[in-house]
């Protein structure tokens, strides 16, 4: 069975890595990174709001069967819009610390500058600085997720003109993307780390637009829970898709 994962904003294929490991025999990992992201071209004049990234996604799984699709973060988002749009392609949806436009803080200020607000000087200082995210954080991950650029600092290994496309398209459509979960055929599995980025009251607005959906918390994990608990995020995935 191929299992899709879609990837958060900065998110690249190597952070799956332990989960994939730990999936059981007959589940084939398949992470879409999002476009302009790793050795994955610019969206160019496609952009990209989320009606471009869920064309993407469509584009890349067109040659799949209906398959589990998984969501992570920004990816989640995208994960419920193209299972709203395309219910026939999805058998069964997991939504690990979903990134709900709607419940952006970044749409109630400016249009971010399509740069990278955030480059470190050495791999040190970036390894130092992560590890508040995420705790297994090591210098072996720095050059995996970022580059240097012209200044010689390393940024994020992702197209920075992300940014505004997401925080102009949460503000005008938020509201409208939220509703598009009443059109999600599949059963959904909802996880959240136990130090979830999502607030108590943005979870509860979240599992009540999920009414049929199963929540769980993984213990011991934030917003990286694939790095911090991958056992657990595979057995509850495996579980949930095969049975």
């Amino acid at each position: 069975m191929k299992l899709v994962a879609v990837n958060g904003l900065g998110g690249l294929e190597y952070l799956w890595e332990g989960f994939r490991a730990l999936l059981p025999p007959g589940l084939d990992l398949f992470v879409h990174d999002l476009p302009g992201h790793g050795d994955r071209p610019p969206a160019g004049a496609a952009g990209y709001r989320y009606p471009a990234l869920v064309a993407d996604l469509n584009e890349r799984t067109a040659d799949l069967p209906a398959f589990p699709l998984v969501g992570w973060s920004v990816g989640g988002a995208v994960a419920w819009l193209f299972a709203a749009a395309h219910p026939e392609r999805v058998t069964h949806l997991v939504l690990l610390d979903p990134a709900a436009p709607h419940q952006s803080p970044f749409r109630l200020g400016p249009t971010p500058a399509p740069a990278h607000p955030f480059t470190f000087a050495s791999v040190e200082k970036a390894v130092e600085v992560l590890r508040g995210i995420d705790p297994t954080t090591t210098a072996a991950d720095i050059p995996l997720g970022h580059r240097l650029n012209a200044e010689g600092r390393w940024e994020p290994n992702f197209d920075p003109a992300i940014f505004p496309d997401l925080v102009d398209d949460a503000r005008e459509h938020g509201e409208e993307y939220f509703f598009e979960l009443e059109k999600v055929r599949a059963p959904i599995l909802l996880v959240f780390g136990e130090r979830s980025f999502v607030r108590p009251g943005q979870r509860e607005e979240l599992e009540a637009g999920m009414p049929r959906a199963r929540v769980e918390t993984v213990r011991g994990a934030g917003h990286f829970m694939l790095r911090e608990q991958p056992a657990a995020v595979a057995r509850l995935v495996a579980d949930f898709v095969r049975g």
